[in-house]
């Protein structure tokens, strides 16, 4: 139970206009947008990444990787691809359409 007599010393020690405008602000901040962390910068892509680059689904990445036609590092038991990697491979596998066949 609270001490009513606690408590009203508390309101007395406090500009009720402080308190006001510094509630005010608390409710600001609990409604601001919050910003998005920025992407972590390791130089290498993760599987989702590469996918989403190719505009391919991430079993169709996993085909690429296992087959070693995009190279990649292990870690552990995940793949991690380097940038330059997906654009050797786009940039090979566009050679191989011929240009007839192209969009």
């Amino acid at each position: 139970m609270v001490d009513e007599k606690k408590l009203q010393a508390l309101r007395d020690q406090f500009d009720p206009e402080v308190v006001a405008a510094w509630m005010d602000e608390v409710e600001a901040f609990r409604h601001a947008p919050r910003e998005t962390p920025p992407p972590r910068e390791t130089g290498l892509l993760t599987t989702a990444e590469v996918a989403e680059r190719l505009n391919v689904s991430r079993e169709r990445v996993y085909e690429l990787l296992h087959s070693n036609q995009i190279r990649n590092i292990r870690v552990g038991r995940n793949f991690r691809v380097p940038p330059d990697a997906v654009d050797e491979w786009v940039l090979q596998e566009s050679s191989r359409i011929p240009p007839w066949q192209r969009r």
